[in-house]
Formats: structure tokens, sequence, C-alpha cells
């Protein structure tokens, strides 16, 4: 994987992606992904408990990108049998208003034992949508390769 980004999720979507078991969750719907996105085969997502915790909870494997429109893009999803965590009419909420939307392809989904807690560390700011690697402090990035690997 050659792209690493930290993106915020609210905390009840955070744990439908790592819930065991592959999860609940196995397509993340955006209305404006990481442009980078559209180049990498593989990105590794840095999950940001947001709306709660402010702790890195885990992270998981972006495998692709589908970009449709709002309504096709949810047909795609349910004919290919994702699973997004949210109700139609939350999503249509969600997209009101948008030409186009994104769903981020999820698989792999690690819980770090030990979750870290980001929100006042020093030199980080939680994203508010998402962050590449590159902005986040080294020592935050390492602390997230030894809670995988613990």
């Amino acid at each position: 994987m050659s792209l690493e980004i930290v993106m915020s999720i609210r905390s009840k979507y955070a744990e439908a992606i790592l819930d065991p078991g592959c999860g609940r969750k196995d397509i993340e719907f955006r209305r404006r992904p990481p442009a980078a996105l559209r180049t990498q085969d593989r990105s590794r997502i840095l999950i940001y408990a947001s709306h709660g915790s402010g702790m890195l909870v885990g992270e998981v494997t972006c495998t692709g990108l589908i970009e449709a429109q709002p309504d096709d893009l949810w047909r795609i999803a349910i004919a290919r049998g994702f699973r997004g965590a949210i109700d139609r009419r939350a999503f249509q909420q969600y997209f009101n208003g948008a030409s186009l939307g994104f769903g981020l392809l999820l698989e792999s989904p690690i819980r770090y034992a030990d979750p870290i807690q980001a929100r006042g560390w020093a030199g980080f700011t939680p994203p508010q949508s998402f962050a590449y690697t590159g902005s986040i402090p080294a020592s935050l990035l390492a602390a997230a390769d030894a809670a995988r690997s613990s």
C-alpha cells in the first residue's frame, strides 16, 4: 500500500466497520473522497472516531472507489451486496444537493486493542473529513503501527 490516510468517521460508523466477523459496513459513502484514492489500488485508512472519543480506533484497507450520481451509487452498492450501515433516507439526506457521490470499498478491518488518544496529540489536528499522513505527526503514525501489531 502506498497511500495512507487518516479519516474522520462518526463513532457509530467506525464501530460498524470494525465489528468482528468482517464488519457490518464495507462501503464508506462520501460527498468528496481523497483525490489520491482515484489512482490507488489499495490504501490504508486510519480511522479517527469523531463525535465522541477522539481516538484512532483501528484501520481498514480501501480497495477501490465507486463514483456515480447518488441514486446510482445507492443502486450499485445494493446490487453488489455492499453494506453501508445507513438506511436509504439517511443516505438521501447526506447526499442532498450533491451531483456526485463516492463509495470507498473497504476490507480487512483491524480494531486496535488499545485505541490511541489522538485528540490533544502534539502536532495533530483532527481532520474534518480526512488528512494525508504526510500532515500527521510521525510519532502518532508510529503509535498506530505499534497498535496494529499488538
